[in-house]
């Protein structure tokens, strides 16, 4: 099944945000067509939109992608100064590839792709595409309650 053809499983916390979510899905499925599921979370740990990723596990996905970009964060501000961030980072599963990479202020774009996928490629398109969407993909940091 194409990632065009999953639905979002997250309910958008915004008029309009579905829409884009969509278009970032396309953009994805249309320039890294091995993309068998991908999540934009903000670093928070919460998931705002998911397609393509198994069942129930948008919320705990989220949060481990969370843990990974603080870790990449982290590595940034130890190894260049305390305003670095991390650009993009690539973790090989068993089974999967996982590409992590920065999606506007606050946000992370994660893409999931099978093992046998041309890795390289997938990381350039990737990156690319969380460039082109990144001034429309900002996580607004959460007040209290919300």
């Amino acid at each position: 099944m194409s990632l065009t053809q999953t639905p979002n499983t997250v309910t958008p916390k915004k008029p309009g945000e579905a829409q884009q979510f969509d278009n970032l899905r396309d953009q994805l499925a249309t320039n890294v067509p091995a993309a068998i599921g991908m999540l934009l979370l903000a670093t928070d740990g919460l998931a705002r939109c998911a397609y393509g990723l198994p069942d129930g596990q948008d919320d705990t996905l989220a949060a481990a992608a969370s843990g990974l970009a603080s870790i990449a964060n982290g590595m940034a501000r130890a190894l260049e100064d305390d305003e670095s961030k991390f650009k993009h980072v690539n973790l090989t599963l068993e089974h999967y590839h996982v590409i992590a990479t920065t999606c506007g202020e606050g946000s992370v774009l994660v893409v999931l792709l099978p093992l046998d996928a041309r890795l390289g490629d997938a990381v350039r398109e990737t990156v690319r595409i969380a460039a082109a969407f990144m001034p429309r993909m900002d996580t607004a940091p959460r007040s209290a309650g919300s």
